[in-house]
């Protein structure tokens, strides 16, 4: 048995000789990077006896019986509260480690407690939008791009909801939230609670919007706003039955330098030419994100974006899509090369053209926009030149990009919601770019199809 990643300098005369065997551990046992079983649940047949799960209840049931003795190996120990210390521990590596226990606290509520009320936190503010928000999802994005805004915001900050308690009691307790929980439903229920923001993986946003809306919150969902067409026509529906606000999570329109390209286009007397050109790298093929009942790949999650800023810049809706995409090969992903050319109610043109093929050292998100013998270029909301009859300003940036997160959460707080509509032909035409992509055919966007 072999057993972790070392050399195998096996001699082939004598295990030929002795028809003997040479097996490879795979960590925890079959299951292990298995997307179907550790994320979907689905289990194997019963001949493959000692699945990953089995093998992790056989070892705590022996744990549990003391017939293994852990003690030798732990060498620190922090209370859970603490558990941000542990984390930093280990990744400094200033100090030797063997094995790290997180220790809950013996007056604990047990598991079944799912509400813990952090003392201290949820200061009280005055708004006249919103006033009080519970959050669902501490996910990356959301700790890196959401959360650290939300001090800041004139509301207060109620229930934080996570996949698990320690995620949501060490978060809660860094952005001041009066309690967390592991079940989203308890912030549903807090009649506190006006608005919620929703910030969990894409296969989520659309069925915790519907229940959000139900609830009588005002929601705040994270793009995209629902991976199929099913799932957003469900969404106006809660919506038209709710009488709720509900805004989308395109942050782009909210940059500074957004703002900026808008006003000079504002007295335009012609239609626009858009180009949003998009250098991403590659995301590993066993991301989530390509999954495409998790995440429904990066035309879903990521081309929304593009074509919201080009809405928000010509004030129009978008009626067609065309789109054509680079056959998958290799580790290239399906939709993850694609050029998708949009026609707008007011005769603009937009182009969004989405690689993974280029130089990451180029830049990741290029805006150009013609009209009115004008030219607008934004780059990776950094730098922003506008150029009209020979004349040309330019405002830079480089030190502090601002892709309009701060901007959309204030928004939120205060109520100033865009139009619903906006975001739901947004979403729509990402779905009928990818139909554009099957059928070689152009798609046209009518939101009235969806309900509205």
């Amino acid at each position: 048995m072999v057993v972790g990643n070392v050399g195998m300098n096996v001699p082939r005369d004598i295990f030929y000789e002795k028809e003997a065997e040479v097996l490879v551990s795979r960590s925890y046992g079959p299951g292990r990077y298995d997307r179907n079983y550790e994320e979907r649940g689905i289990d194997y047949p019963i001949y493959v006896r000692w699945t990953e799960r089995r093998n992790m209840e056989a070892f705590l049931e022996l744990v549990r019986q003391k017939r293994i003795d852990l003690d030798p190996l732990i060498t620190h120990t922090f209370a859970l509260d603490d558990a941000p210390e542990a984390y930093n521990l280990i990744n400094t590596g200033k100090e030797r480690y063997i094995g790290v226990l997180l220790q809950y606290s013996p007056n604990g509520t047990g598991a079944s407690g799912t509400v813990t009320h952090l003392p201290g936190s949820g200061k009280r503010k005055r708004s006249a939008g919103i006033r009080t928000i519970g959050c669902i999802g501490a996910g990356v994005h959301a700790l890196s791009s959401l959360y650290p805004h939300l001090p800041g915001l004139p509301v207060n900050l109620a229930g934080l909801a996570t996949a698990t308690g320690l995620s949501a009691h060490s978060v809660a307790k860094k952005y001041g939230f009066s309690y967390c929980t592991t079940d989203y439903q308890k912030i549903l229920d807090d009649p506190d609670v006006d608005a919620v923001m929703i910030a969990t993986r894409n296969d989520l946003h659309a069925p915790m919007a519907i229940d959000a809306l139900h609830a009588g919150k005002d929601v705040f969902v994270e793009k995209p706003l629902a991976t199929d067409i099913d799932e957003l026509r469900k969404v106006v529906e809660a919506w038209n039955e709710s009488g709720q606000r509900l805004m989308v999570g395109f942050n782009r329109r909210y940059s500074p330098l957004a703002r900026r390209m808008k006003e000079f286009f504002g007295n335009r007397s012609t239609p626009v030419v858009l180009h949003y050109r998009v250098n991403a790298g590659q995301i590993p093929p066993e991301h989530w994100v390509h999954d495409d009942e998790q995440g429904g790949g990066m035309l879903i999650s990521e081309c929304c974006h593009f074509i919201d800023f080009m809405q928000f810049i010509t004030g129009a809706r978008p009626v067609q899509v065309y789109a054509r995409a680079i056959e998958p090969t290799g580790t290239l992903q399906k939709y993850d090369n694609f050029q998708a050319t949009l026609t707008f109610d007011d005769g603009s043109l937009g182009t969004v053209t989405y690689t993974t093929l280029g130089d990451p050292s180029y830049p990741k998100e290029t805006v150009e926009v013609f009209c009115d013998n004008a030219v607008g270029r934004i780059t990776d909301f950094r730098d922003l030149e506008l150029r009209r009859d020979g004349k040309a300003s330019r405002e830079r940036r480089w030190l502090a990009q601002d892709k309009g997160f701060a901007g959309e959460l204030l928004a939120f707080a205060k109520g100033e919601v865009p139009d619903f509509a906006g975001s739901v032909s947004t979403t729509l035409a990402t779905f009928l770019a990818w139909e554009s992509i099957d059928t070689g055919t152009p798609r046209e966007i009518d939101i009235g199809t969806v309900g509205l």
